[in-house]
């Protein structure tokens, strides 16, 4: 009989044991999560142009010549008389750069310069 009681409490012992190594750990449960990038704010002072091509694309050219294609929510130039006042005149813009079309300005403000 003693001999069963030990069985009994040795396999209390070791059980716990087993059922622990068996156990996934937390590294191998856990998802990484990719980093998001924080966005891209900029701001910048040129040309405004409107190019009608099946229909308006904004763009800004600033003074080293490099344009940048405006994606414009027209209720922003509103304000200002909206996006075709503000045709090939000089302008400051801010906002956001976007992936798609890639290097294109989401724009947030627009304010004309010389105002």
């Amino acid at each position: 009989m003693k001999k069963y009681i030990r069985l009994i409490l040795l396999s209390f012992l070791i059980l716990p044991l087993v059922g622990c190594s068996a156990q996934p750990t937390m590294e191998s449960t856990a998802t990484t999560i990719p980093p998001t990038q924080p966005p891209t704010l900029v701001t910048i002072t040129g040309w405004f142009t409107t190019v009608w091509n099946g229909g308006e694309h904004y763009f800004i050219t600033d003074d080293q010549g490099i344009t940048t294609r405006l994606l414009l929510d027209e209720e922003i130039t509103t304000p200002l008389g909206g996006p075709l006042a503000l045709d090939r005149k000089k302008v400051t813009v801010s906002g956001e750069i976007v992936s798609d079309p890639p290097g294109a300005l989401q724009v947030l403000s627009v304010r004309i310069e010389g105002q």
